[in-house]
């Protein structure tokens, strides 16, 4: 009866069951990576940088539209103001503080990511690491949870149960329990 104490078996499965974890991780490390990686402007050509402000500024006269793909007089002459700017040598930051200083803050088309405007993008990333958090706690505190074994006496109980019905355990013609 020494087996009694015994920890269970650990099963091949459990390792298995980790599988999807690791693979979440490296997804998310991949997607990191790639984000940094790409996000360096430095091989951009001037006409490239150009296009890519003026993507992000929107259409002082028609406010559906970027100076990008808009046609109308302003369009165009906010797209000239933007070219000379770059082939100045300013920054895209530097070139959009420009134009915010003359139009005001609504004519960027993408918001601004720090400040109180900046809540509206890292509030919902906080939420879902916090959400996060929470499933690996509930799985982590899951699996530790002792189990309980049964004790000698359980185990009698069942036997002398299986041998009063002839069910598997049961004596057979030579007194050895059948499995």
């Amino acid at each position: 009866m020494a087996d009694d104490l015994s920890p269970p078996m650990r099963t091949f499965t459990s390792g298995r069951r980790r599988l999807p974890a690791y693979a979440l991780l490296a997804l998310v490390l991949a997607s990191l990576a790639v984000a940094v990686f790409t996000s360096g402007s430095s091989s951009q050509s001037p006409a490239e940088r150009a296009l890519a402000i003026e993507r992000d500024i929107r259409c002082p006269s028609c406010e559906a539209l970027s100076v990008a793909t808009s046609s109308a007089p302003t369009a165009v002459t906010l797209r000239q103001v933007i070219v000379a700017r770059v082939d100045e040598g300013e920054s895209a930051r530097q070139i959009e503080r420009f134009v915010v200083s003359r139009y005001g803050s609504g004519i960027l088309l993408r918001p601004p990511t720090s400040g109180t405007a900046g809540l509206v993008w890292w509030i919902p990333v906080l939420l879902g690491v916090i959400a996060l958090a929470a499933l690996v706690s509930f799985f982590w505190r899951r699996r530790s949870l002792d189990r309980p074994m049964p004790s000698a006496a359980d185990r009698d109980l069942v036997g002398r149960a299986l041998r009063s019905h002839g069910g598997p355990g049961a004596p057979d013609a030579s007194g050895q329990a059948s499995l």
